[in-house]
């Protein structure tokens, strides 16, 4: 298992990950653009493209031997044994609609179990998170 140090370096970066992903929704939020439906009859929104694409990115960057999985994008390095995952926008529907009650998820898994998790209103200007 991995040891605090580690795991509180993790939580920052997440912290950092949801700082963009933030910006990013909240640049698209009520001024929605390219909005469509997916084939379960979901939302998808450039702002789910743009965190996702904006938090893979700095994953591969400063993690590069971690994977990665995403609700739009698709999944990579799933064989690692350090993986991210990120809804982008959780609640689309609200989002869509301008209800603040969306929000973006974050965790890392070491080995399968959960070590850091993010939870970011950014309407709401709230965020949780934990870690091991």
């Amino acid at each position: 298992m991995p040891n605090k140090k580690e795991i509180a370096e993790f939580l920052e970066f997440a912290n950092l990950i949801a700082d963009q992903a933030r910006v990013i929704a909240l640049n698209h939020y009520q001024r929605l653009q390219g909005i469509r439906e997916k084939e379960d009859s979901t939302y998808v929104t450039e702002a789910d493209i743009e965190i996702e694409n904006t938090a893979r990115s700095m994953v591969e960057k400063f993690c590069q031997n971690h994977g990665f999985s995403g609700e739009e994008l698709g999944n990579h390095g799933m064989h690692n044994d350090w993986i991210w995952s990120i809804d982008p926008i959780d609640g689309t529907t609200a989002f869509v609609h301008g209800i603040p009650t969306f929000g973006i998820l974050i965790s890392l898994m070491y080995k399968k179990v959960p070590v850091v998790g993010i939870i970011d209103a950014p309407a709401l200007g709230e965020r949780w998170s934990g870690a091991l």
